[in-house]
Parts: structure tokens; C-alpha cells; sequence
């Protein structure tokens, strides 16, 4: 199991992110620190 201790976003990153799979920087952390589960739609 890898730990991820931070991550360091770019802000071309986020907004691709944001725009593109219509998700917040705060909802892709807490998927990855396994605080939330993600959803099935295709998005991510």
C-alpha cells in the first residue's frame, strides 16, 4: 500500500480537472486518503 503525505497540485492540473471530470481538488483528496468513496459515473 503506498501513504501519500501530500500532494502538490499544478493549476493546470486542477482545472483540468475541475472542468473536465467536474470534481474539486478537495473531493480527489479525499479519495485518495480514503475518506470518501468515489462514484461510479465515468467521470474519474
Amino acid at each position: 500500500m503506498i501513504k501519500i503525505n501530500r500532494i502538490i497540485w499544478k493549476e493546470s492540473f486542477v482545472e483540468k480537472i475541475e472542468s473536465k471530470h467536474h470534481v474539486t481538488i478537495l473531493e480527489v483528496e479525499e479519495i485518495l486518503h480514503g475518506k470518501k468513496k468515489g462514484h461510479n459515473s465515468g467521470a474519474l
